[in-house]
């Protein structure tokens, strides 16, 4: 019988060849071992358990890390210590702590101890999956490595190392919904490789492609340092190359337009007619917003800052939304704000002098951001998050009734 350890290793290798392996019925088990079958397309070893690969001629080694945790995280190329600390590094937005802390032994390990600490996992393949098979075209001698937030997510990121440099990444999803966001991330880095201001700045879309159990999108590699969880210079000239376009009213904005049918859709309709209501008479350019603009999806590289994950992203947005998302996010997820003080944060930031917004202005567009955040966390069942964004709203709602405009 499969034990749960061993269904979460076969269903990690799923996620890394999704073409190939499918998690929904997994290689028989006999005793300690994976036995081949003549229905499935690939073997795994995971330790030291025995496998017979005659027969196979394509083999991947991985080191599967942390090995003593419940959920299966990372599969790491072997003996790579670049790759290892690329993919263990902090992420705020999940668990800091514990990355922080995985960070710190993995950056204070030699490699043998690494390798020893870790848990050795082997896939023997018939063939080369078409998701592998393109990562190796952008560097043929890759080495290939796994992220993921968990198998129940449906989500992975299937990472191509040349030596220690990462070139080229496939984001791999099973889910419909996750299929969108693909196919919306690719449409918006087409439309974002054609803004002279920021190419070189956004990832490359180099394929988007449907494998047998998943859907892949395909972009070159980003390079540089994480970001700060405040606005730097790299930063806000990030911010500066995004307006572009002819002034017309904010409240024509496809970002303002999609919020506020979200809101109806989610039972906040009034609180997004009020929005609608401070925001009357903001005019500025269009603005390109990332939609999730976080320390998380940047990297800065001296005085650049280069920009990934626009699954939210919009081209029609407004001015000033990604700056505000960012101080929320790291608000609400790094300094773990409550209700009043994000609300009294946002108050602040309205009351700094601004060429595109009133206070009453700069208000309403707050609203309808969190507003936004709000459905997000619903749709996630991120129940905590989404009472603090709901405290915050009901706190800007009350006050601003009559904020003294400029």
């Amino acid at each position: 019988m499969t034990t749960e350890s061993e269904s979460g290793w076969r269903a990690a290798v799923s996620f890394l060849l999704p073409d190939e392996v499918d998690p929904l019925e997994p290689l028989s088990v006999t005793g300690r071992e994976f036995v081949d079958r003549d229905d499935v397309a690939a073997v795994v070893r995971i330790g030291r358990r025995k496998l017979h690969l005659s027969g196979f001629p394509n083999r991947y080694r991985f080191l599967a890390f942390p090995p003593h945790t419940a959920k299966v995280r990372f599969l790491l190329p072997h003996h790579n210590q670049a790759a290892i600390r690329h993919m263990v590094r902090p992420r705020a937005e999940r668990e800091p702590g514990v990355l922080r802390g995985v960070h710190r032994v993995v950056e204070s390990m030699p490699p043998k101890l690494v390798e020893a600490t870790s848990l050795s996992v082997e896939v023997a393949t018939r063939s080369v999956s078409p998701t592998v098979a393109r990562l190796h075209q952008i560097a043929p001698r890759a080495d290939i490595g796994c992220i993921f937030t968990s198998t129940s997510a449906g989500r992975s990121a299937v990472c191509a190392f040349d030596g220690e440099r990462l070139c080229a990444i496939a984001k791999v999803v099973t889910t419909a919904s996750g299929s969108a966001q693909l196919d919306h991330e690719a449409a918006m880095l087409r439309e974002l490789s054609a803004h002279d201001r920021l190419r070189g700045y956004v990832p490359q879309l180099e394929e988007r492609l449907s494998v047998r159990s998943g859907e892949v999108l395909v972009t070159d590699a980003f390079h540089g340092s994480p970001a700060p969880t405040s606005i730097s210079p790299a930063l806000k000239e990030w911010l500066r190359r995004c307006p572009h376009g002819d002034i017309r009213s904010v409240s024509d904005a496809a970002v303002i337009i999609r919020t506020v049918e979200r809101a109806n859709q989610h039972g906040d309709a009034q609180l997004a007619q009020r929005a609608l209501d401070l925001l009357q008479g903001a005019r500025s350019r269009p603005c390109v917003v990332h939609g999730d603009f976080a320390p998380w999806n940047v990297v800065v590289r001296g005085e650049d800052a280069f920009v990934f994950d626009w699954e939210y992203g919009v081209a029609d947005g407004v001015p000033e939304w990604d700056a505000l998302f960012f101080l929320v996010q790291v608000g609400i997820i790094v300094s773990g704000w409550n209700g009043l003080r994000l609300a009294a944060a946002i108050r602040t930031s309205a009351e700094v002098p601004s060429t595109n917004y009133t206070e009453r202005q700069y208000l309403g567009m707050a609203t309808l951001l969190l507003l936004d955040l709000r459905g997000r966390y619903r749709e996630r069942c991120d129940h905590a998050r989404e009472f603090v964004v709901a405290i915050a709203v009901a706190e800007i709602a009350r006050g601003a009734g009559s904020p003294r405009s400029r």
